[in-house]
């Protein structure tokens, strides 16, 4: 997984076996912390997103979050309203909130809320209860996958946007709008 901050232009790099590292024009930092941690659980990461010397790591364990100025894991955030170290596929930050996809649907959290405390996540809509694969958003707009279908959030729920003909096998959010790679009997494409 790669992320970059568009605020520190700082990139993090995260390796298979968890190791990061994080480049600052010619300088890289390594943070082995999740390399190399004893805490029980899956801590693969899938995903990352960073902003303002954040980055939010997706992970088997929930939201890893590491502080790029002190080159450190500041938390480790679990979403799930049990409070258990169960994956986060992906995460997005969208307006107030801080949105991860599990596989109990979308899970919320405000900028102003502590992470670290389970119960201070909420169900962002509670007629999407199913595994959503990913999240993405931009300052306009925040979408859901779930399987071959792009749901768009509108304050309230995700409502159905896209629908992949063939297997939805990448998207993203470009100046405002929504790229996604499909694939269909061998042949790819992609959709805006």
């Amino acid at each position: 997984a790669m992320a970059q901050d568009s605020v520190s232009g700082k990139t993090v790099v995260v390796f298979r076996n968890s190791n990061v590292d994080v480049l600052d024009g010619d300088k890289t930092t390594n943070i082995p912390d999740i390399r190399i941690s004893n805490a029980p659980g899956d801590k693969s990461v899938s995903r990352a997103i960073a902003h303002n010397n954040t980055a939010w790591l997706s992970a088997g364990v929930g939201v890893i979050v590491l502080d790029l100025n002190r080159a450190e894991v500041k938390a480790t955030w679990r979403p799930y309203a049990s409070g258990a170290p169960l994956p986060v596929y992906s995460v997005a930050l969208y307006k107030d909130s801080i949105y991860a996809a599990t596989r109990d649907g979308v899970r919320k959290l405000s900028n102003k809320d502590d992470g670290s405390n389970f119960q201070n996540w909420q169900t962002a809509d509670a007629a999407l209860t199913t595994t959503v694969d990913h999240v993405l958003a931009d300052a306009s707009q925040l979408f859901a996958i779930t399987g071959n279908q792009v749901r768009k959030w509108d304050g309230v729920r995700f409502n159905p946007f896209f629908t992949a003909s063939g297997q939805l096998v990448s998207a993203d959010v470009s100046n405002g709008q929504l790229l996604v790679g499909q694939s269909q009997n061998g042949r790819g494409s992609v959709v805006q």
